[in-house]
């Protein structure tokens, strides 16, 4: 769940600090991605009075990779403000800048996590930052003490690296006048109304568009097409079918053929399809699921992501995850239609918590009058509504592949990484793999998007092959984008 901006310093003349200032300034409009939320939601502003802006910096150094990086961090919340100069927003953020680099060449990554309403803590302790919660993957990680070390994965070696929190998480809110609700939307608009270029965006995870997750909500046909493989992928890694293939990768491109050619043409179909149709597509729905034909045709051959994880296992009375399915759980009810809660955010959610809050005040000495938002439950208000850009055709729910589209277009010389991980519910990879698909790219600028999968789930880097993998991909999107 990551967006990465890496420009050069449009300002020679400027420190790095006031071009990230400057930078955070432009940045108001966040695109939504997905990933859970379980805490409360936060109040709106009222005619919020306006604080004062907080830094906290503080020295430090790491090694990463053989090298020893010194950098400086700065830690602490900036007004933003409107066109009439008006203050709307106390933002949170994290700047980590090296020592002794020209700022000149030097990258700067802009990462965030999206939600909507989740703050950036989890890529910051999970993979970016220079201290990286512990966990045991697959294990519930619920019992302290927990830990956190420096995080040799880091990308600090190549870049300089700015944590942002969306409006509504970690300390940022709406001030004066303002509504968190001004913030919450999926325009992205940092070349049309800024002029602002990128040499390269970072896609972790991403959703981008109504068939790229939540299909349980999915009016589209398509969209239950595109999550079939990674529920035949949760099927596999929990040994839940009949003959467990060898070729875990051969089995994915079966399936993922076999939702197209044959899935989808049913669902499009609807009532005109026969029975007979509709038998052997329920029977081989089941045979890639670890589930019975009966389950998908009393579903209408709909299943939604949240039925399908407390289906799989029922007879185990266990529940698979949605964020990563590898992970699962003694389900609270085995009757249940419905996931009562996701195994993996409890299983890793409490590390992340504990050794951030640790880590913020202990050693980049914040000190903040009030909590630190790391979910802000902000579905119900987020507005999905988009507009193209080709024509300022409005539309009722997201397709931001086509924003994406436009600004390779506008600026060819943009790259873009997506890392997707094959045990993702909330945002599957063949979903991914449908809007970039859709995008209306010239052949030309078609190489400008690569992809890299993981063996993992939404937050692939709790898995620690994956962890170094992603670094190293990370690494060399970096280095071809510089």
């Amino acid at each position: 769940m990551l967006i990465s901006a890496i420009p050069a310093d449009p300002d020679h003349s400027e420190t790095r600090m006031q071009t990230v200032i400057k930078l955070l300034s432009a940045s108001l409009l966040i695109i939504s991605l997905q990933v859970n939320a379980d805490e409360e939601p936060v109040p709106d502003s009222e005619s919020a009075p306006v604080p004062e802006a907080k830094a906290f910096i503080t020295e430090h150094e790491i090694q990463i990779g053989g090298q020893r990086v010194r950098y400086t961090a700065t830690a602490g919340t900036m007004i933003m403000r409107d066109d009439e100069d008006k203050a709307i927003a106390e933002f949170g953020y994290t700047a980590y800048v090296m020592n002794e680099t020209d700022a000149v060449t030097r990258p700067l990554m802009f990462a965030w996590n999206g939600g909507p309403g989740s703050a950036s803590m989890w890529l910051h302790m999970g993979v970016l930052g220079p201290q990286r919660t512990v966990v045991e993957d697959l294990e519930v990680n619920g019992k302290g003490p927990f830990r956190r070390v420096d995080n040799e994965y880091s990308i600090l070696d190549m870049v300089d690296l700015v944590m942002v929190d969306p409006v509504g998480t970690g300390y940022s809110r709406a001030v004066g006048e303002a509504e968190g609700k001004d913030f919450w939307g999926v325009s992205y608009d940092l070349l049309t109304r800024y002029s602002i270029g990128l040499n390269g965006v970072v896609l972790v995870s991403p959703y981008m568009d109504v068939a790229g997750g939540g299909v349980g909500v999915a009016i589209l046909a398509v969209g239950y097409t595109m999550v079939l493989s990674t529920f035949a992928a949760t099927a596999w890694f929990h040994a839940a079918l009949a003959e467990k293939p060898e070729d875990f990768k051969a089995f994915l491109a079966e399936v993922d053929e076999f939702a197209i050619e044959e899935y989808l043409t049913v669902l499009v179909k609807g009532h005109r399809a026969s029975s007979a149709e509709r038998q052997g597509v329920a029977e081989q729905l089941a045979a890639y699921t670890g589930t019975t034909a009966d389950y998908w045709l009393d579903a209408n051959l709909r299943v939604p992501e949240w039925k399908f994880v407390q289906e799989l296992l029922r007879d185990r009375d266990q529940l698979a995850g949605r964020i990563d399915s590898r992970f699962s759980s003694f389900t609270t009810n085995a009757l249940a239609e419905s996931m009562p809660f996701d195994p993996y955010m409890s299983s890793v959610g409490p590390g992340f918590v504990a050794t951030f809050n640790d880590y913020y005040r202990k050693n980049l000495g914040v000190e903040m009058d009030r909590r630190y938002v790391v979910s802000g439950s902000l579905y119900g208000d987020w507005d999905r509504s988009h507009t193209d850009p080709a024509n300022d055709y409005p539309s009722p729910v997201a397709d931001t592949g086509i924003d994406l589209a436009h600004a390779i277009i506008r600026n060819p010389d943009m790259k873009v990484l997506v890392q997707q991980g094959y045990f993702d519910l909330a945002t599957p990879y063949r979903a991914t793999e449908y809007f970039i698909d859709q995008m209306p790219l010239p052949e030309e600028l078609r190489a400008n998007v690569e992809m890299k999968y993981y063996e993992a789930g939404h937050m692939m880097y709790v898995h620690p092959p994956s962890l170094a993998e992603f670094k190293r991909d990370l690494a060399a999107f970096v280095a071809m984008s510089d």
